[in-house]
């Protein structure tokens, strides 16, 4: 009787060509026992064109080779989105067009907007952009509108006008304040008299009368043993007997 020799050989998956993915999800690099098969079938986002994704494992080596199988699976398209508000898209591509697998769009900050950095790039893989539209890390600033700006100026303006007439009232009250109390400290006028206590020379003086156009004290004999009255001060008659001590 010949000696038989056990000649079965197992197979190693490999990775599924683009848009394919294996049935019961074998790894790349997995034993796949000689004899059994693989299935592949189009992956999420394509969609399959005809022709058999089924291999078998067969002394080591899967018939048909994967490269060889007659499975075709196609891209699907991507549907573009309105853009997020503040943004634009590079070409106007418009919310529902179809962008076809591999394509990209480039969104960037609109008018009247200003960016804040990060990447405004999607690219359409298997059905689906990557990244989401709403994923991505552009960032947009609504900048001040020019009435924004010019109401900012008006009001300027205004605080700036209402600011100096506040300190125009505050230098016109300093001002009659200070007039006031001047006018406080002025010595007073002699008023309609013969005899007056008034302040000569910033002293004061008891027993003054008046004679004609002088003023004179009683000084008594002691102090002046000529006369009782010393002349004070001459002054000429205003406005009657108005008499003015100041010199």
């Amino acid at each position: 009787m010949p000696l038989q020799t056990d000649l079965s050989q197992d197979c190693t998956a490999a990775d599924p060509p683009t848009g394919m993915k294996e049935a019961t999800s074998t790894a790349a690099g997995a034993t796949v026992i000689d004899g059994d098969t693989l299935t592949y079938f189009c992956a999420d986002g394509y969609t399959t064109g005809g022709g058999s994704g089924v291999i078998t494992c067969t002394a080591g080596t899967f018939s048909p080779l994967l490269s060889d199988i007659t499975l075709t699976c196609t891209a699907n398209p991507c549907i573009a989105e309105a853009p997020p508000i503040g943004m634009k898209e590079a070409t106007s591509t418009a919310a529902g067009a179809t962008v076809n697998d591999g394509v990209s769009l480039t969104y960037s900050c609109g008018t009247g907007y200003t960016a804040g950095g990060g990447s405004g790039v999607i690219t359409c893989t298997g059905g689906t952009f990557s990244p989401l539209l709403s994923a991505i890390t552009l960032t947009c600033t609504a900048s001040p509108s020019e009435d924004q700006v010019g109401d900012l100026g008006s009001v300027n303006v205004v605080i700036g006008v209402a600011f100096a007439v506040v300190v125009t009232v505050l230098v016109i009250l300093l001002v009659i304040v200070t007039v006031l109390w001047l006018r406080r400290i002025k010595p007073p006028c002699l008023g309609k008299s013969t005899e007056t206590t008034n302040v000569y020379q910033n002293q004061a003086f008891a027993n003054v009368t008046t004679n004609n156009n002088s003023v004179y004290q009683d000084l008594g004999p002691t102090e002046n043993p000529s006369g009782h009255y010393q002349e004070l001060l001459s002054v000429r008659k205003k406005n009657g007997e108005e008499f003015d001590l100041a010199r």
